[in-house]
């Protein structure tokens, strides 16, 4: 039997969305740890060229195609995807979130703004004085999605120019969680 030259007999990728432009994605494809051999035997070739075809943790950033049936794809989704016209991949599928950061869009809807998110960092300078109730917020949504907070003090050296009391005071009232 002949395949066709438009049949595609290669196994997925896997890739990260590092942004939605609307009609298309930057995606970050991972590579396989091990690239296609002829023999499915590592042992039936010999050394240096087994050590040829391995790679390391190598990534490529790609520009992809989302089909239509997919939903609103976000910044850190994982997604599936298999080589499209060009250089330009297609993303056929949504791997499964393991977390989701969303907000209610105009019509109060919930929309996803990023996923699979393991840790919030946010970061904050002396000046202008940081809005406390909006860095409480933050970890709310974190802790709600079980995804670790980091309250990081950029430009501190600027805690001598402004005294520093209403970050020592912020600091002095916080209550470190420990997991």
């Amino acid at each position: 039997m002949i395949k066709s030259t438009t049949e595609r007999s290669e196994v997925p990728y896997t890739a990260r969305v590092l942004a939605n432009f609307g009609e298309a994605l930057a995606i970050v494809v991972d590579k396989p740890a091990i690239s296609t051999l002829p023999t499915q035997d590592p042992h039936a070739h010999s050394g240096s060229e087994l050590d040829n075809n391995l790679q390391t943790a190598a990534t490529e950033v790609r520009r992809a195609v989302p089909l239509k049936r997919l939903p609103l794809l976000v910044a850190g989704d994982r997604v599936e995807c298999e080589s499209g016209v060009d250089s330009t991949m297609r993303v056929t599928r949504l791997i499964d979130r393991s977390s989701e950061l969303s907000r209610p869009d105009r019509r109060g809807h919930l929309k996803a703004v990023a996923a699979n998110i393991t840790q919030l960092v946010i970061v904050c300078a002396p000046r202008p004085r940081p809005d406390t109730l909006l860095i409480d917020q933050f970890c709310v949504v974190a802790g709600n999605q079980a995804i670790r907070p980091l309250i990081v003090l950029n430009k501190s050296d600027l805690l001598e120019s402004t005294g520093g009391s209403s970050v020592e005071e912020t600091s002095d009232n916080a209550q470190p969680q420990h997991q």
